[in-house]
């Protein structure tokens, strides 16, 4: 009779579960990068739907200069560009405290005299604030990121509004 050698074969328990772990971990910082990056991008959304607003805004009291009325134009009066500059699905909707806003699929948007406030819906914590250079208190051009909370303070930071002040805060671009 001949003497067969076992040759082991597959893996262990313990080998497999090493496998899973790493994988685990490979996973989970590959999701915070990916959710980071997607706010990043719906930030910089927020910047080109504020920065497109105020233009409408700054157009409009440049053509009504001689009306007495309101620093704070309904939205329904400007001439905003095509609806996908802002997105498919706009609206133009009021708050509980009478004011006018234009909601996007991420960020209600605010006219106030002088600039101009995307906020974030949900949980991520920061607006995106826009000036202008034509009118108002605040007329100097910029932008400029106000937090609610640390995870928009660091969305602020990671897309490059570094000057933070903890008193207002509010982070703005060297």
């Amino acid at each position: 009779m001949k003497n067969f050698k076992t040759i082991p074969f597959g893996f262990t328990l313990t080998e497999l579960m090493a496998v899973v772990v790493i994988l685990a971990i490979l996973l989970s910082m590959a999701a915070g990068s990916y959710k980071r990056a997607v706010e990043q991008s719906k930030f910089n959304d927020g910047l080109i739907q504020a920065t497109t607003v105020m233009e409408s805004v700054e157009r409009y009291h440049a053509e009504n200069v001689n009306k007495s009325g309101s620093r704070q134009p309904h939205p329904r009066f400007l001439d905003m560009p095509p609806e996908t500059a802002l997105g498919d699905n706009i609206s133009y909707e009021q708050d509980s405290n009478g004011i006018y806003f234009i909601k996007s699929a991420y960020f209600k948007t605010y006219i106030y005299d002088g600039y101009v406030d995307a906020k974030r819906e949900g949980s991520a914590g920061y607006t995106v604030r826009v000036y202008s250079s034509t009118f108002g208190n605040n007329m100097h051009r910029g932008s400029s990121c106000v937090y609610r909370n640390n995870e928009g303070k660091n969305l602020c930071v990671a897309v490059g509004y570094t000057g933070c002040d903890t008193n207002t805060s509010v982070c703005d671009k060297p």
